[in-house]
């Protein structure tokens, strides 16, 4: 029998309830998260994109998605209009937005050089996050800057001459997490059953013979052997094999059942796509009818395109601004950028259902849409601010 002291028991419950609530208070707080290391394996997710023609078409696809259709700004300033559209094509910047969502998608942070001035790094000039480490204040430890180590070559750049651009940062962390990091897993068993697989196929897939020579219980003559084993491999033997002896032939190979490992596939493939927020009607035409790959496109292009043009929302203005200030551009207010332009076509049906919109009026001939909201709708379809003149109450 066991004898319990309830009030001892009671206690060490009290503390041990206590260390976990204290615990679970630090993580919620996100104190456990905090930290300036990189834990990822960088390396691992570049092999991944480079090796993995799931990971490398999804990843291009969502990046190429990015600025498909161009990518121009809204300024109420036509002037200032026009000079960060023309910054858009002279510095390739849907170029360089495809090319920084693909760093994101693979490391989960991306790196720009802002500073013109910076002799080590080009304008502009992305840097791999694999050679980046914080740079701390060796007098408050806070963090200042980023120190790139590749080889023998060795830099720090500023917090301000260097854009920064983090994806599904945790709280109190500062990187970002690759979409990768939770496929690692899986993407590794990918490798692995891919290797085994090119070998079962490269081996087995077409069935090996066991030539048996002689009666059973005697011994047949190596050169005897040696002299049947070349006439097998002889491309110019196309004819059945005659002997004397009796002859058994056995067959050695998997009978295809080592190779059904299309279920498993399929598993992992589909867990690729969840993972990175990819419709899979995209490429897995099987079972998949045309009304469910149109919701699944129209869902990745407002969500997963949608909210990666809002990541991206700040840090193309300030790529602007450090255009703006290399080329001397004066502003008093940076341009908002506008994702995707709209095709001519597009362009004319929306200008003429405005038009019939704003001519819609009631039974005594006032409009039904007055000027503030008229504007607003002209903003929000065109991405153009309307100077409206009145000459009479009603009239536009």
């Amino acid at each position: 029998m066991f004898s319990i002291n309830p009030l001892r028991f009671f206690k060490i419950t009290q503390s041990i309830v206590a260390e976990a609530y204290r615990g679970a208070s630090k993580m919620g707080k996100g104190k456990k998260l905090k930290s300036s290391d990189v834990t990822a394996d960088f390396d691992k997710f570049e092999n991944f994109f480079y090796k993995d023609s799931h990971v490398f078409g999804i990843i291009t696809c969502i990046a190429d998605s990015m600025s498909e259709s161009g990518l121009s700004f809204i300024h109420p300033d036509r002037d200032a209009l026009d000079q960060a559209n023309n910054m858009v094509s002279e510095y390739e910047m849907d170029t360089l937005v495809s090319e920084l969502t693909v760093a994101n998608m693979v490391f989960g942070n991306s790196f720009t050089v802002l500073d013109p001035a910076e002799s080590e790094f080009d304008f502009l000039e992305q840097l791999s996050p694999k050679y980046i480490t914080v740079q701390k204040n060796s007098d408050t430890g806070r963090h200042d800057g980023w120190k790139y180590t590749e080889g023998d070559f060795d830099s720090t750049l500023t917090i301000e001459q260097t854009l920064h651009i983090p994806v599904n940062r945790l709280a109190g962390s500062t990187w970002g997490t690759s979409p990768l990091q939770p496929l690692t897993r899986i993407l590794d068993l990918k490798g692995n059953i891919e290797v085994n697989l090119d070998h079962l196929v490269t081996r087995y897939l077409v069935p090996r013979y066991v030539y048996l020579l002689g009666r059973q219980g005697t011994s047949v003559p190596q050169e005897v052997i040696d002299e049947f084993a070349k006439s097998l491999a002889d491309p110019e033997a196309a004819q059945d094999q005659v002997f004397e002896n009796n002859l058994e032939i056995m067959t050695m190979g998997t009978q295809y059942k080592a190779l059904h490992v299309g279920y498993i596939l399929d598993y992992i493939h589909q867990s690729v796509y969840s993972g990175l927020a990819f419709p899979d009607s995209f490429h897995v035409a099987a079972g998949s009818t045309e009304s469910t790959a149109k919701i699944q496109a129209e869902i990745f292009s407002k969500k997963r395109i949608g909210g990666l043009h809002k990541v991206y929302t700040n840090p193309i203005k300030q790529i602007l601004a450090a255009i703006f200030d290399k080329e001397g551009i004066k502003y008093d207010k940076i341009p908002e950028p506008k994702w995707g332009q709209l095709s001519q076509v597009s362009l004319e049906s929306r200008v003429e259902y405005l038009s019939k919109l704003a001519g819609i009026v009631d039974n005594e001939g006032n409009r039904v849409i007055q000027i503030p909201e008229l504007r607003k709708f002209v903003q929000n379809e065109l991405g153009i601010e309307m100077d409206v003149h009145v000459d009479k109450p009603g009239g536009v």
